[in-house]
């Protein structure tokens, strides 16, 4: 994750990790950097990717160039364009022989040499042979598998519970996948029954208990039992996420719930993945902030926006900078050039080169009038910052007012 100093207004070109709170806790070092996930994350040094657990310690040499996120304990990695698999401590499990592998999941590893497809386990063992011109990954204990032409479905002991018979196929979810036969799709179940006929010119995956389906260029929705509870009625359509889907007329994006009934009217340039409950959107070319019931929480008039710290977006406008709190529902507006601490109840903020500090709803509690500061100390009322000001160095209380001088500026 890339982390923006705002004490300095400079941008670090080396990677650096930050907090819950926005607070760096691992200095900037490394080259590159993948977020952490399951307690490490892997960095760049000269040229070559390790390993690091949360503390900045060393757990696996950068010696490898490219590694990917772990994964059920095991991390797929590369040296001189060959696949391997390791461990939490750096122990390789397999030869780098693959030319290619897809992330573990269920414990599984699909790998490729010499363009056949098979799979190892996570002691790197050659489980199921490599045989297959195409594979997806294990969900729900199958894994769809391509020979020639033709699509079907393996278990983890590599037996064919659907031999390959498939123009086209998906993964399991939900008990069920679509597939394609004679340019139609339908669906079927783990003992390759007809559960939904095929009778669709293209559909999606369930997504909470609902899949798309496409009928002459129009898109609708449908049940697991097959039943369309949305007609196809759209130009294009998205699953469901967090109990609405995005729909669009007529290049015009708006949401719907699982009966149809429309949640925004369809006024969108377009409308991003929902993230705990929110969508950036896209209006008259600014952006906005939305959520599943269709209100506007941040109005549209930026730029960009991204997530830069747990439950907290940083919003983007004419070169300045704000803040949105998806826990809090609550915006500062993009008026400050820099921002520091945005996980602190008082958020360190910069304006016309000058520190200052508000609260999460953008309220000014001391103003932008200081040449550099620390963040406050403690937030109950007693605590302090050190500033500057007419080259003087100060500490003031949470009320703005000096209670200790410290000096001249130090050269």
């Amino acid at each position: 994750m890339e982390k923006e100093s705002a004490q300095t207004g400079k941008l670090f070109t080396t990677r650096s990790y930050i907090d819950k709170s926005g607070g760096e806790v691992i200095p900037p070092k490394f080259d590159d950097a993948w977020d952490f996930n399951e307690g490490v994350a892997f960095v760049k040094t000269n040229g070559k990717w390790g390993v690091i657990d949360k503390n900045g310690r060393e757990v696996v040499p950068p010696k490898f160039d490219f590694g990917y996120s772990y994964e059920q304990g095991f991390a797929i990695v590369s040296v001189n364009e060959k696949y391997g698999l390791i461990d939490k401590k750096g122990r390789e499990l397999t030869p780098f022989q693959y030319t290619n592998a897809i992330d573990v999941q269920e414990g599984m590893v699909a790998v490729m040499r010499e363009n056949k497809w098979g799979f190892i386990d996570t002691s790197g063992q050659e489980v199921i042979a490599i045989q297959y011109d195409e594979v997806g990954s294990f969900q729900e204990g199958i894994a769809r598998v391509r020979v020639g032409e033709k699509w079907g479905f393996i278990t983890k002991k590599g037996r064919n519970i659907i031999i390959p018979q498939y123009d086209d196929a998906c993964d399991f979810e939900e008990g069920i996948v679509c597939v394609k036969k004679d340019e139609m799709w339908g669906f079927i179940d783990k003992n390759g029954s007809e559960h939904i006929p095929f009778i669709y010119d293209n559909v999606g995956s369930f997504c909470e208990g609902v899949a798309m389906i496409e009928v002459d260029g129009l898109w609708g929705f449908i049940d697991k039992d097959g039943n369309e509870i949305i007609p196809p009625q759209f130009d294009e359509a998205e699953d469901f996420q967090d109990g609405v889907a995005r729909v669009a007329i007529e290049d015009k994006w708006g949401l719907i719930d699982k009966k149809g009934r429309i949640v925004t009217p369809y006024q969108y340039e377009g409308i991003d993945d929902f993230d705990k409950g929110f969508a950036e959107f896209e209006k008259f070319n600014k952006k906005g902030i939305i959520d599943t019931n269709g209100r506007e929480i941040v109005p549209c008039f930026l730029d960009n926006s991204m997530l830069c710290a747990e439950h907290t977006y940083l919003l983007y406008r004419s070169n300045k900078k704000g803040l949105f709190y998806t826990d809090e529902k609550t915006y500062i507006a993009p008026e400050y050039e820099e921002i520091a601490q945005p996980r602190d109840p008082w958020v360190m903020v910069q304006k016309d080169g000058k520190w200052g500090w508000v609260d999460h709803r953008g309220n000014v509690i001391i103003p932008c009038r200081y040449d550099a500061a620390t963040q406050f100390n403690s937030f109950d009322g007693n605590g302090y910052a050190t500033v500057l000001q007419f080259g003087m160095q100060f500490r003031i209380n949470s009320r703005g007012e000096m209670i200790l001088r410290l000096g001249p500026e130090k050269e």
